[in-house]
């Protein structure tokens, strides 16, 4: 399992690359609202809350619904995605816009694909280029880009002729696109791939942790998954291993908890590398 796939969660949480595009359907789920189990058995599928509606999948179209299980938006769309600074990316025919909590169409569906709002600005594409638009539905950086990813800490990454830098958001280069991969700050770190070789950078571009690891995930709570001579452990934002890497397979960390596995065994480390395993 690559730790580049942590990338897809960025644009599209119902697995599909276009917006348009049908995802294959699922079995019958119950959608589970925290502390309660509510609409049992009837829906496809749901995408997770947010902002305090949730996705969900009635008859092979897609609608949101309330935390009291009341019908926010009908379901009419092909796909939907999570509601981030009061706007929902939606599928339709082949194309994408934003709805606001209403319903209402504030992003019209003119987009091939789309990603969430993240301070302030979501990418969209058309013809395979990128670029960002506000809540406004305002293009605020052209789309001429192969390859685009989440705002963080005032920068995103970007492609251009296969190399990966980071634009600020005004579209200026703010990184020069020379790395292989990159992925949006976090802790103040960017993770990126120089030399088929995982390392970190700073919001100035600076190398912060040398290039040396085999792959790595993200900063989460301080620590970073990374995985040297095939075993993964984690470090801190000095490069201290901190959990030792004697892992088969490591997951970030979430609410004080990173996913490991070793020798086939599923469990969890905290960050003190303290071990919680499966039964």
């Amino acid at each position: 399992m690559k730790k580049k796939e942590i990338k897809d969660t960025e644009r599209n949480e119902v697995g599909s690359s276009q917006c348009g595009t049908q995802v294959a359907s699922g079995n019958k789920i119950s959608m589970l609202i925290p502390g309660k189990l509510v609409v049992p058995m009837i829906l496809d599928r749901a995408v997770r809350f947010g902002e305090g509606l949730v996705g969900v999948e009635f008859d092979n179209k897609w609608g949101y619904v309330d935390i009291k299980r009341n019908m926010a938006i009908p379901p009419v769309y092909d796909n939907a995605g999570s509601f981030s600074e009061g706007l929902a990316r939606v599928g339709l025919n082949g194309k994408c816009g934003y709805v606001d909590a209403k319903g209402k169409l504030v992003i019209p569906m003119i987009y091939d694909d789309a990603g969430f709002f993240r301070e302030g600005l979501a990418q969209v594409e058309r013809k395979e280029k990128w670029g960002y638009v506000d809540t406004k539905g305002k293009l605020v950086i052209p789309m001429i880009y192969d390859d685009v990813h989440l705002f963080s800490e005032g920068l995103a990454p970007a492609m251009l002729n296969g190399k990966w830098g980071f634009i600020d958001p005004k579209g200026n280069t703010a990184i020069s696109m020379v790395y292989e991969d990159a992925y949006s700050f976090s802790d103040g770190l960017a993770l990126v791939i120089l030399d088929g070789k995982y390392g970190f950078i700073d919001t100035n571009g600076n190398i912060a942790i040398p290039a040396v690891y085999d792959n790595a995930g993200p900063f989460s709570e301080g620590l970073a998954a990374v995985k040297l001579n095939g075993k993964w452990g984690f470090i801190d934002t000095k490069r201290t291993m901190v959990i030792p890497a004697v892992y088969d397979y490591a997951e970030d960390f979430s609410d004080g908890l990173a996913l490991v596995i070793l020798n086939g065994k599923w469990g969890y480390v905290d960050t003190k590398g303290t071990q919680y395993w499966e039964d």
